[in-house]
């Protein structure tokens, strides 16, 4: 493929699905990738994210453009195009939490015009009808978000720019803002352990951070990490959270540069202290990972 993936992957019901950004084709593999065929997406857009929800694959664009398209399938073969559309917006992450009584499936992002934004939208059908949430009013770049999955979403923001805001709700529709983080380029959030966990960029005020409900936050280390590599991406698995390094989130629609190649990951059972760095199989630009069963991928 000479189109760029998307840094979106998602594991369910045997099937593994991933996005070929700025097309409108799925790569679906059944057999745990050893082979990938080919699924047509209901429309060409800057497809971002995908998660499986709920016996579903929910997919989103946005990213680093502005795109009002979601998609569900199934199967991860066979897509419908979301019935009512959310505003066309720099979607950035899904989170769902089966607690809520109906919001239970949030997107964040920014607006049309740039990442910096106060925009959510919500689904109460899981992914084909859609509804604009409620701006907290916080101005920020809003790069991802995690459920507690017992009634809470916790939103980070930062990506390019340092940031210290994050912002919670607990029924997916209105938000209101979180506790104050370090100034740093926030990247991603998980929650497991009883904790939400956040990774940084950046080797200052950092780069992980750490907070029952979103409302306080507590600075920890990772190790360190080679000149010019960057902690991007947090998943908890169950039993560990697992950080790998590669591209700064908002940085997939170019070609990455030199900098995105890396092959190191780390693990912590608590998201506090963190193991030495683990060297990934290969030097690539890595760009997502994801939950199969207990099995960081």
């Amino acid at each position: 493929y000479t189109n760029i993936l998307s840094p979106g992957l998602a594991y369910g019901n045997g099937v593994w699905v991933t996005l070929v950004s700025g097309t409108q084709c799925a790569l679906v593999s059944s057999d745990d990738g050893a082979t990938w065929k080919t699924a047509l997406l209901p429309a060409v857009t800057t497809w971002y994210k995908i998660a499986y929800v709920n016996s579903k694959f929910i997919a989103i664009g946005g990213g680093g453009a502005a795109s009002a398209v979601f998609a569900w399938s199934s199967n991860g073969t066979d897509w419908v195009q979301a019935s009512t559309a959310p505003a066309s917006a720099w979607w950035q992450a899904i989170a769902y939490d089966a607690a809520i009584a109906t919001n239970k499936l949030v997107v964040i992002g920014g607006a049309a015009t740039a990442y910096s934004g106060t925009l959510s939208t919500y689904s109460t059908d899981t992914g084909n009808v859609w509804a604009a949430g409620t701006a907290n009013g916080v101005t920020a770049t809003w790069v991802d978000v995690a459920s507690s999955g017992a009634g809470r979403f916790v939103q980070i923001a930062g990506g390019a720019t340092a940031s210290t805001a994050s912002s919670i709700s607990t029924n997916g529709n209105t938000w209101s803002a979180g506790g104050a983080l370090a100034s740093s380029l926030w990247q991603a959030i998980a929650y497991g352990s009883s904790k939400f966990v956040c990774i940084s960029a950046s080797a200052v005020n950092g780069p992980t951070a750490y907070s029952a409900d979103g409302t306080s936050w507590t600075a920890s280390t990772a190790p360190s990490l080679p000149t010019g590599m960057a902690w991007v991406n947090i998943i908890f698995t169950g039993s560990v959270f697992v950080i790998t390094s590669g591209v700064q989130a908002q940085n997939y629609a170019t070609t990455p540069g030199v900098g995105a190649f890396t092959q190191y990951c780390a693990t912590s059972s608590d998201g506090i202290t963190w193991s030495a760095l683990k060297v990934l199989p290969s030097y690539t630009t890595w760009i997502s990972a994801c939950n199969k069963s207990g099995t960081a991928v």
